[in-house]
């Protein structure tokens, strides 16, 4: 057989032939699946241990379910959260001093996203759907992952850059507040820069929160700044709070509030070994006074429930009758390799108003963290004029 003939009969054999690869259309989609399982137990008592009567504990669990997805430059993210626990019964219902929240299912997060990076470090995205946020790692903005629900928002988020400087609008409503509904929306407005090099990272933002049907609007600056080097490290950051009354009928007097701390340690090339923390929160109203967070701060507004001890005796602006609260807080955390850490905190408590001595908090927390499971333990002991409360708590979480 002619050479020609006997390689066109080689290629053509159905056990040599060789199938041409299917058609690519652009970057192949890649789906990435979220799990997550938490419990969280908690106990605390009043009065010290000789009385032993329980106060405020409870047994918390919470599971996420959903996934990630990512073609080119759109984004998209669908997770179902469900979550439940054994509470405290306020009402002592039947006698019973514990209740049980029945389970609830809810979307956690269920966004869509297109983002594209153009030339002259230029960059845009386009975010529509229920989702989170958090700025100055939840000092500024805050997505409460602390709490069993957390913070999500529905809205449309709409993110610029520019080399150094950002740009954010995010409008939002609550579909669970009627009035936030019918009402023009919530509107978060974000202006700042950051840069970041090897050794060092600063970040300085303008904040915009107006809150369609809350009492008051909030502005906030904020700055931040840090450095690494290969036998230190440290830090600073500031947070200034003001707010502007929507009636003259809402507004609450002192309506400035001050977070600012510093922080510095050993580092032993990339691992830190020790970091010690100086904090200063200065809560000097608040600014709706029906809340449960700290300070009053709405949503998204930050997360300073895990800055104001374990206990979160104060955790209402009731709790310091409404005159606001002086938190100094002395952190030292020490790193036992990558993955463990043991950290000691203390917290004194006075009221910004009529300044008067409310008690500390000493709180010791055991942490482990990988990438699939974080295990958390601590102790905690709150010493004030009338009372005495010890309490310990743990937590597990498992995620993918």
């Amino acid at each position: 057989m002619p050479r020609p003939l006997m390689l066109l009969a080689l290629a053509c054999s159905p056990a040599l032939a060789q199938d041409d690869p299917p058609p690519q259309f652009g970057p192949a989609s890649e789906f990435t699946p979220v799990m997550e399982v938490r419990a969280r137990v908690q106990v605390n008592w009043t009065n010290g241990l000789a009385d032993g009567v329980l106060q405020d504990s409870f047994l918390l669990q919470r599971a996420r379910l959903g996934f990630r997805f990512h073609r080119g430059p759109v984004y998209a993210d669908l997770t179902v959260q469900q979550w439940m626990g054994w509470t405290p019964n306020p009402a002592d219902v039947d006698g019973e001093p514990y209740v049980l929240q029945p389970p609830r299912v809810e979307f956690w997060q269920a966004w869509a996203q297109w983002k594209k990076h153009l030339p002259a470090e230029l960059f845009f995205a386009a975010t529509v759907g229920r989702q989170t946020r958090t700025l100055h790692e939840g000092r500024l903005i805050a997505e409460y992952d602390w709490s069993d629900r957390g913070n999500y928002m529905d809205g449309l988020a709409l993110d610029f850059a520019a080399g150094i400087f950002h740009l954010t609008l995010f409008n939002w409503r609550d579909f669970e507040n009627v009035a936030s509904v019918t009402s023009p929306g919530n509107t978060l407005l974000v202006l700042g820069a950051r840069d970041e090099g090897v050794r060092y990272h600063w970040h300085a933002d303008l904040v915009s929160v107006i809150d369609a049907t809350g009492p008051e609007n909030t502005a906030i600056l904020g700055v931040n700044g840090a450095y690494r080097g290969p036998v230190g490290h440290g830090g600073v950051e500031a947070y200034l709070y003001g707010t502007s009354p929507v009636t003259e009928e809402a507004s609450l007097d002192g309506v400035t509030s001050l977070l600012a701390s510093t922080w510095g340690g050993v580092t032993l090339g990339p691992q830190r070994l020790w970091t010690g923390r100086l904090q200063f929160d200065a809560l000097a109203d608040n600014l709706d006074p029906a809340s449960d967070r700290p300070g009053g701060f709405r949503a998204p507004l930050p997360d300073l429930y895990r800055f104001n001890g374990h206990l979160g005796v104060f955790n209402r602006p009731v709790d310091s009758g409404y005159r606001g609260l002086l938190n100094p807080q002395l952190r030292n955390t020490l790193h036992l390799g990558p993955h463990f850490d043991i950290e000691l905190d203390f917290h004194a408590f006075w009221t910004f108003r009529e300044p008067d001595y409310l008690g500390n908090e000493t709180d010791l927390t055991l942490r482990y963290m990988s990438a699939l499971v974080s295990l958390e333990s601590g102790l905690f002991l709150f010493f004030s004029p009338d009372d005495n409360i010890p309490g310990f708590y743990f937590q597990a979480r498992f995620r993918l």
